[in-house]
């Protein structure tokens, strides 16, 4: 066997399936989890997309370039229909999911949802958010009614796009490098560059930018592809990687609780960082270890190998709850918006992702285990609207609230004996003792008169001579929160509020519970 048949080997025998991998996965997408649903001690669960992005930076480059040492050059048209068979068809079963929702009445109030829709299909979605001058806060700043369904394919638009060309790219480096380790070196090169320009790129076009673009995220996933081109062209793992596991899980796992949410790398340019971390983290993996055996376990396994699908349904699923008034930081609410999530997830991987992968239905006990979870799934999603906290129409208010006052009369207030009293304004700001215009004296009706639309008025008035000299900040020191509840015309009113809130963040905060009741 020649030296370059060896190395074949080698790599092929270092870099084959990895268990501890699919737990990788398990650990990223339960950090998007906590994070989404909004528990406060996961403040920047945003790091499980860039694990994500280094983990799948990593596997596809290693899966390129072992191709190319087997043939001489990679297949793209057969690389170009793995990924699609891969990743289209959940992501179809999930945006006619939401365009069902959509058809019946869900997310009628999300601004621009046509463009969302548009954008995720053709895999633009950061763009389209970018162009709209949204910011990531904005799905926690949000009144759940305005939360778009469609937020989480920002990060699939990224992917996409750098697959779409990192193919090419890659096959014109290994042409013309001198060897593996020519090639690990352009790899790595390019890396440093994207990592290094992000935070110029931050600077000059902002925060959002920084979140949301592609060149400023190619980092994270040019680490992994670095890191698969140096264990290639290595052709042997030290048996000490095993110990870097530990700390570097342990770390991310840190920074994803002590990162602050609205701010940090993502939003200065350096994920690259990040990224770093996430590398050395899976070449611990390729090295025996308690970590390595420990994200190996069939439970995590099991989630890491759906967890395309968990996150791709979780979104959709978290938004419909929220909007029927569930709170997802409760226990309760979490449990159930996960387990719908999974139930969707396991049934799109068995009866459809996998079916179109290998071509091949499952057995007949698989198909009546899947049937039942979609079962589950859609019982869940049909008894949502009745779940506490759903706003629902009370028959005895909207029967008092359905009274002519031409027919009879609503007491507002019992009779009390008339009163005159002088309202006061307050000093003005230069000291000056001056009277207000405005100022009146009011005398009440005598008790028991009526207005001329037969409802009692308040036979007293609660005036009083107080100093309304109020000094207010020009932003407050933390934003207010506003709550709307009613029928569909407080709900116009509502939303409104909440489009002014989302431009107006540090002001405030805005909720809408709303039912039909007229």
């Amino acid at each position: 066997m020649t030296q370059v048949a060896n190395r074949e080997a080698e790599s092929r025998a270092r870099l084959e399936y990895q268990p501890a991998l699919d737990g990788v996965r398990a650990i990223a997408v339960a950090m998007v989890l906590f994070f989404h649903a909004g528990f406060g001690w996961m403040r920047a669960g945003y790091l499980g997309v860039s694990i994500f992005f280094t983990l799948s930076g990593f596997l596809i480059t290693s899966l390129l370039l072992r191709e190319s040492d087997r043939s001489g050059q990679a297949d793209l048209g057969r690389f170009y229909a793995r990924r699609l068979r891969r990743l289209l068809p959940a992501s179809i079963i999930c945006l006619t999911f939401i365009g069902i929702a959509y058809i019946s009445g869900e997310f009628a109030f999300v601004p621009r949802f046509r463009g969302q829709m548009l954008g995720a299909v053709l895999n633009v979605y950061n763009w389209v958010q970018i162009g709209s001058g949204s910011t990531y806060e904005d799905i926690f700043a949000t009144a759940p009614a305005l939360t778009s369904p469609l937020e989480h394919y920002w990060s699939l638009a990224i992917e996409e796009q750098f697959y779409l060309i990192w193919p090419v790219v890659l096959l014109l480096i290994v042409r013309r490098a001198a060897g593996r380790r020519s090639t690990a070196m352009v790899i790595s090169g390019l890396f440093a560059l994207f990592a290094l320009s992000s935070p110029l790129l931050a600077a000059l076009f902002g925060s959002d930018f920084a979140y949301w673009s592609t060149p400023t995220r190619f980092s994270e996933i040019l680490a992994g592809a670095a890191l698969a081109a140096i264990l290639i062209a290595r052709g042997q793992i030290p048996a000490w990687v095993g110990r870097l596991a530990l700390p570097t899980l342990a770390g991310l796992v840190a920074l994803a609780v002590l990162l602050p949410s609205a701010s940090g790398p993502a939003y200065t340019g350096w994920m690259g960082a990040i990224a770093i971390v996430s590398g050395l983290l899976i070449l611990g993996l390729q090295g025996p270890s308690p970590v390595r055996r420990a994200l190996s376990v069939a439970p995590l396994i099991a989630l890491g190998k759906i967890s395309y699908g968990v996150y791709l349904f979780h979104w959709p699923v978290f938004v419909l709850y929220r909007q029927h008034g569930w709170d997802l930081t409760d226990p309760g609410g979490f449990v159930v918006a996960v387990g719908t999530t999974l139930a969707i997830s396991v049934t799109s991987y068995v009866l459809v992702e996998q079916v179109i992968r290998s071509a091949k239905w499952p057995n007949p006990r698989t198909l009546v285990a899947s049937g039942a979870l979609l079962g589950v799934s859609v019982a869940a999603l049909l008894v949502m609207p009745v779940s506490r906290g759903f706003l629902e129409p009370n028959k005895q208010v909207l029967e008092t609230a359905a009274i002519d006052p031409d027919e009879d009369v609503v007491e507002l207030l019992g009779a009390a004996p008339a009163t005159t009293t002088r309202a006061t304004t307050a000093a003005p700001a230069d000291g000056s003792s001056r009277t207000d215009p405005d100022e009146v004296s009011a005398t009440t009706a005598p008790p028991g008169s009526a207005s001329p639309t037969n409802v009692a008025v308040p036979t007293t008035s609660l005036v009083q001579d107080l100093p309304l000299t109020i000094a207010l900040p020009e932003t407050p020191n933390r934003p207010v929160r506003l709550l709307t509840v009613g029928d569909s015309t407080s709900a116009s009113v509502g939303h409104a509020l909440a489009e002014w809130s989302v431009d107006n963040s540090d002001f405030a905060r805005t909720n809408v519970l709303w039912c039909p009741g007229c």
